[in-house]
């Protein structure tokens, strides 16, 4: 009787296809009359390890497309057990959504933390934009 659904950040106006599909199922949940509550996870951060299956740090280089932008950070499992939670005690949060992420941090200061707590060097390595659809359309992607 009550969903949570696992969205994706974004604008509530997003233009973008990947936000506006996550958009088109909150808004279709809502017209059908549940209880619901929304998450909406910003990046997660087991996304550092594996990327679409592709090994996101090699030899303690990071390798992302996104220059200097910081982005809010979340762990899976804490989404999860958000969800558990919103899911045990669903009149608290009917009707809600919540932007999860909690550790804003660039690449750049992601290295960094991870060569201090690993004691080994990481550093970040930004690429061009043009890379990445190299990249996606070499996995298979359209």
């Amino acid at each position: 009787q009550h969903i949570v659904h696992l969205g994706a950040c974004g604008r509530d106006d997003a233009t973008i296809g990947h936000w506006a599909w996550h958009q088109l199922v909150e808004r279709y949940i809502e017209w059908s009359g549940f209880s619901f509550t929304h998450l909406r996870p910003e990046c997660f951060m087991q996304n550092l390890l594996s990327y679409d299956g592709t090994q996101a740090v090699k030899s303690g280089v990071i390798e992302q497309y996104t220059g200097d932008t910081a982005f809010n950070w979340v762990d899976g499992e804490d989404v999860a057990r958000v969800a558990a939670h919103t899911l045990l005690q669903p009149h608290k949060h009917a009707g809600q959504t919540y932007r999860l992420g909690y550790d804003i941090q660039s690449y750049g200061d992601v290295a960094n933390i991870m060569t201090r707590l690993l004691g080994q060097p990481f550093r970040y390595d930004a690429q061009p934009p043009h890379v990445f659809l190299e990249n996606m359309r070499a996995a298979g992607a359209e």
